[in-house]
C-alpha cells in the first residue's frame, strides 16, 4: 500500500499556517507605524516677533538719548564758566586719565559678554562708561571755541538724523560690508599714525583735517551698519538681549564722528 504525503491544510489565520508559511505573509488591515516627535525645542527670543524687535529699539536708542545728555550736560559746563574752561585748559592731562578709564570700560562692555548681559552690573558699567566719555568731551570741547562746538554739534545732528533714515528705509543690505568696514578701519588707523608722525617731524598740519574728514567718513558708514544691525531683518542682526551692546555701538559712532567733525571745522 502506498502512502501519499499531502499537505495538510490548515485553516487561514490560524498560527500553524503562519509558521508553516514562514511567517512572510504580512496582515494588510495592519496600520502603518506612526513616527510621534516628543521633542520640543525652545523658543528662543529673536527678531522674528515684531513687538520684541520695536521694544529692544526703543530701549536701544533711550539708552543713547540719555547717555548724549549726560555727555551735553558734562560739555555745557566750560561753555558757561570761563573760570571752570581755563581750569580744564590748565590740566589737559585730564583728557588723557579719562580716555584711559573710557577704553577700559568700553573693551569690558565689547569683550565681555556675560558683564553687558548681567543685570544691573550692565547698567553699572555702562553709568561709569557714560560718565568718562563725558569727561573726556568736556576737556576736549574746553580747548575749542564756543562757535566751533556749536557748528560741530549741528553738523553731527544733522548728519546722524540722515544717516538713520537713510539706513532705516533703503533696501540695500549694509551688513554685508561688514568685512569692508573692517579694513578700512585699519586703514584710517595706519593713516592717523603716518599723520601724527608727519605732523610731529615735518608739522604737515593740513593732513590732521585730512585725517579727520575721512574718520567722519568712516563713522557715518559705521553707523549706517549698526543701525541696520539694531533694525533687523538684513544679513546680520543683534540679538535682542545685548541692547548695552547696540547702545554702545551707537554712541562711539556718533561720538566719535562728533570729534571728527570738531577736528576739522574747529579752531582751538
Amino acid at each position: 500500500m502506498e502512502y501519499l504525503n499531502k499537505p495538510t491544510r490548515w485553516p487561514a489565520g490560524s498560527d500553524e499556517a503562519d509558521l508553516e508559511n514562514g511567517g512572510d505573509e504580512e496582515e494588510e488591515d495592519a496600520p502603518p507605524p506612526r513616527s510621534v516627535s516628543v521633542a520640543r525645542t525652545p523658543r528662543r527670543l529673536t527678531f522674528d516677533d515684531r513687538s520684541i524687535r520695536a521694544g529692544f529699539v526703543r530701549r536701544v536708542f533711550a539708552l543713547v538719548t540719555l547717555m548724549f545728555a549726560v555727555t551735553a550736560g558734562f560739555s555745557s559746563v566750560p561753555i558757561f564758566n570761563k573760570k571752570f574752561k581755563d581750569w580744564c585748559r590748565e590740566y589737559w592731562w585730564g583728557v588723557y586719565v579719562a580716555m584711559a578709564v573710557f577704553f577700559i570700560f568700553y573693551i569690558t562692555l565689547m569683550c565681555c559678554q556675560g558683564v553687558r548681559r548681567c543685570f544691573p552690573c550692565n547698567l553699572i558699567i555702562l553709568t561709569f562708561f557714560t560718565l568718562s566719555a563725558a569727561v573726556m568731551t568736556m576737556f576736549i570741547t574746553a580747548s575749542y571755541s564756543v562757535e566751533s562746538v556749536m557748528i560741530a554739534l549741528l553738523i553731527t545732528t544733522g548728519c546722524s538724523a540722515s544717516i538713520i533714515l537713510f539706513a532705516a528705509t533703503t533696501k540695500k543690505d549694509l551688513t554685508s560690508c561688514l568685512g569692508i568696514a573692517y579694513i578700512l578701519g585699519i586703514c584710517l588707523l595706519l593713516f592717523g599714525l603716518m599723520t601724527c608722525i608727519f605732523v610731529l617731524i615735518f608739522h604737515w598740519y593740513f593732513l590732521h583735517i585730512v585725517y579727520s574728514a575721512l574718520g567722519a567718513l568712516l563713522c557715518m558708514f559705521y553707523l549706517a551698519i549698526d543701525i541696520q544691525l539694531i533694525m533687523g531683518g538684513r544679513r546680520v542682526e543683534i540679538s535682542p538681549e545685548e541692547y548695552i551692546f547696540a547702545a554702545t555701538h551707537v554712541f562711539v559712532d556718533i561720538l566719535t564722528m562728533f570729534f571728527h567733525i570738531l577736528g576739522v571745522v574747529g579752531r582751538n
